[in-house]
């Protein structure tokens, strides 16, 4: 009965998990600028140092040795040095969604902290965005329709003012949606009189 239970156990804390997994960069590692190690650590902590360092730019983590990589850098600034490895996962500060929280107390931090979720990461209880809202920021000037609001999710539509621009939206992992309406090029009929002639 003991190993059923344990069995079970372990399989939840798969199963939310996955969850926050798919935020982020699987299979892949940045190489070449880690300032500490720490292990064994859950993803959940593993993030959370990081935000505690203000030097922080991105973290790699291991599954297999539950091992975190602190890095001094990230992607965006050093794309050369990312490279391919199935075992570790790739999170760079700036993927870490605003609103995953680790103590209750932090939630006034938070902006629309409703549409939040519990999800449990091993003993550590943590909030994290259920999804994008259906409500779209181009939908007053664009054909933009939400076929899904999960996190990841990329919506492809036109310019009500020239249907021939398309446009794509994704839905992020601080749940909301990037906008590409400026895209759009609004033409103004002219007014009658408009146009004056000056006679000297």
């Amino acid at each position: 009965m003991a190993k059923i239970t344990a069995i079970f156990v372990l399989l939840s804390i798969h199963g939310s998990e996955a969850g926050i997994y798919s935020l982020f960069t699987p299979a892949s590692r940045l190489s070449g600028f880690i300032m500490e190690k720490i292990s064994p650590i859950g993803m959940d902590m593993c993030v959370r140092e990081c935000s505690k360092r203000v030097s922080c730019a991105s973290v790699n983590f291991h599954r297999g040795r539950l091992e975190c990589e602190l890095s001094y850098s990230d992607v965006t600034a050093n794309p050369s040095n990312m490279t391919s490895d199935s075992e570790f996962i790739y999170i760079g500060r700036n993927q870490i969604p605003q609103c995953i929280v680790f103590h209750k107390t932090a939630l006034r931090h938070c902006v629309n902290w409703t549409q939040m979720r519990p999800v449990r990461l091993n003993t550590a209880k943590i909030y994290s965005w259920v999804d994008c809202p259906t409500d779209h920021p181009d939908s007053n000037s664009t054909g933009v329709k939400v076929t899904s609001t999960k996190i990841g999710t990329v919506l492809t539509y036109t310019c009500n003012s020239d249907p021939s621009i398309t446009l794509t939206s994704k839905c992020r992992g601080d749940g909301t949606w990037t906008s590409s309406a400026t895209s759009c090029i609004v033409s103004l009929p002219e007014l009658p009189g408009s146009r004056s002639v000056c006679a000297l």
